[in-house]
């Protein structure tokens, strides 16, 4: 867990946007900026699904994808969200 309330999820492979917000929000310890290590659907329609027993959608929005794509970046705001470590 970490205590950040922010976390940026830069387009994989945009090094140049990546290193520029790392470097704007270096001195701010409430935001994580991370490069979006998605590489496609996780999950198949393979066998029936069990009830979920997460208690909030940990997944980006739908509309993620779009902006990445034309944004570069996607932000996420909230308390003690996880990360994988980078």
């Amino acid at each position: 867990m970490t205590d950040a309330r922010r976390y940026i999820i830069v387009r994989r492979g945009d090094k140049e946007l990546f290193d520029r917000l790392r470097t704007r929000f270096a001195d701010d310890p409430q935001t994580v900026v991370r490069y979006d290590r998605r590489t496609g659907a996780r999950r198949t329609a393979r066998a029936p699904r069990v009830a979920e027993r997460r208690r909030g959608e940990r997944r980006l929005p739908h509309d993620a994808d779009r902006i990445l794509a034309t944004r570069g970046y996607f932000v996420i705001r909230g308390t003690r969200l996880r990360l994988s470590p980078a």
